[in-house]
């Protein structure tokens, strides 16, 4: 994982300087001056979920064309007189809804990996940020 935009900002103009200059670029103050603050500003982080995150909408939006589909076949089966449908459609509907429910989970479960590593990399960035001042 590659770490980018890390950076630490002066405490006396508030500018936001590359984690490895030992002075502020605007004011010139110096890193020994106490001049940054603890943690780092910013961390970019690159997910490495793409696939997945378009894998789990696309059943998600399945599984919802899957619902509309068996609500309007249900409505359909009743208003014609088939009482079977009901348990055939129900089936669907209920199918439907479960594979909204997986995409919705595995997208959940992307985002927290996503953000686990956001903190991970910001963490990383903090212990190198302490390294460099001291």
């Amino acid at each position: 994982m590659k770490l980018k935009g890390l950076t630490w900002m002066c405490n006396k103009c508030g500018t936001e300087n590359d984690v490895l200059s030992k002075k502020c670029s605007k004011c010139g103050l110096h890193v020994d001056d106490n001049a940054i603050l603890p943690s780092v500003k910013s961390a970019e982080y690159v997910s490495t979920y793409k696939t997945a995150r378009t894998i789990s909408q696309a059943v998600s939006f399945i599984g919802w064309v899957v619902v509309v589909l068996s609500v309007y076949l249900l409505i359909q089966m009743s208003l014609t007189g088939f009482p079977w449908g009901i348990f055939v459609y129900g089936g669907v509907l209920l199918s439907g809804i479960l594979l909204v429910i997986a995409g919705q989970f595995t997208r959940a479960t992307i985002d927290t990996a996503d953000n686990t590593g956001q903190i991970l990399a910001l963490m990383k960035g903090k212990n190198n940020n302490k390294s460099d001042v001291q």
